[in-house]
Formats: C-alpha cells, sequence, structure tokens
C-alpha cells in the first residue's frame, strides 16, 4: 500500500473532474514549448536590443498574460498553436512618438527577423512561427511614479495615422505579480 502526503479529496474520483483535468493538461504549453517560448522572447530581446532604433531603449521585456502566470495554453484548444505575449517596456526616444509610430518603428526593426511573417497589430507586432507558435510583442511606455511597471500600451490601427490613436492603461507585470502570490481567504 502507497500512502501520499496529499490530504485533499483526490479531484480525479469525480468523472467530470478528471475529465476536466484531462482537457487543461492536453492544451496546456508542454515544458519543451515553454522552454523553446522563452529562448524564443529572449531572442528576440536579443535582437532589437543590436538595432539601432532600439538599442539602449528598451528598459524592460517581460512576459504578460498566461505566459506570465505560468497558464500558457493552446490557441483554439488543440496542441499546436501557442500565442505567447511579451511587454518591450521603452524609453528615450519612444516617449515623444505617436502610438502609429510605434508601432511602425518595432514593425521595422523586425523586418527582417527569421520568422514566417510579421504582422503589424492595432497594440502589437506579431511574429508568426513555422511551427504555429506566434510571439505578441506589446511596446508599452511606463507610467514613472506608479507601482508595479503600470504603462501605456500603443492603441492605433493603422496604415495611417488616426484621431483614434491613443495609448491605453495597462499593469499586465503588476497582474501577474498579484496573481502569483499568496492569497489567503
Amino acid at each position: 500500500m502507497t500512502t501520499s502526503a496529499y490530504r485533499g479529496k483526490n479531484p480525479f474520483e469525480d468523472p467530470l473532474d478528471r475529465i476536466l483535468a484531462e482537457i487543461a493538461i492536453s492544451v496546456q504549453l508542454p515544458p519543451s514549448l515553454h522552454a523553446k517560448a522563452c529562448q524564443r522572447y529572449k531572442t528576440v530581446r536579443e535582437y532589437l536590443e543590436g538595432s539601432t532604433e532600439f538599442k539602449d531603449q528598451i528598459e524592460h521585456f517581460y512576459a504578460q498574460g498566461s505566459m506570465a502566470i505560468d497558464a500558457t495554453i493552446s490557441t483554439r484548444g488543440t496542441d499546436d498553436e501557442y500565442d505567447i505575449d511579451i511587454v518591450a517596456q521603452l524609453g528615450g526616444r519612444y516617449r515623444n512618438m505617436t502610438p502609429l509610430a510605434i508601432l511602425h518603428a518595432l514593425a521595422a526593426a523586425l523586418r527582417d527577423y527569421p520568422v514566417q511573417k510579421i504582422v503589424q497589430q492595432t497594440r502589437c507586432v506579431t511574429l508568426f512561427y513555422a511551427d504555429n507558435m506566434h510571439l505578441d510583442v506589446t511596446p508599452a511606455l511606463r507610467d514613472y511614479g506608479t507601482t508595479d511597471r503600470q504603462s501605456a500600451i500603443t492603441h492605433a490601427k493603422g496604415p495611417l495615422p488616426s484621431n483614434n490613436d491613443c495609448m491605453v492603461s495597462m499593469n499586465a507585470y503588476g497582474h501577474a505579480e498579484w496573481y502569483k502570490a499568496p492569497h489567503t481567504e
């Protein structure tokens, strides 16, 4: 007879819980792909820092969303497409640029990056890899004097400037830190 240190209810005793757990496990980013995703966002940062446009302009480069809280799942509930979200916190010259100009600069700096496709979106630039992983790089400007890297991210549909272009407040870093912190009930 084997004993377990686990003293709570076994979630696999209930058939519905077992099915839900199997689904969750099947769509979760496997460890090998997690390592690949981490390597990719590190490589993208190094690539940008090596460019003239972004040299000494990236203050922080960090995962946001599900990647930041180790809960990345496949995009459509399959095991073949993963969306990794990254924040590129910028400084210096980017503080005086419009949201669309920031997105254009980021897309231009990544233009020759070795991926299948690069798409400038409304709030990020997406790098599509051949293995169906894609990485969204969201440029942000830190709101200095606030907590937890509170920032503003770009929002500009393009391709031409619009009166609707703006910076949108967000705090992906603070949210991830809050989520990972122990909570008491």
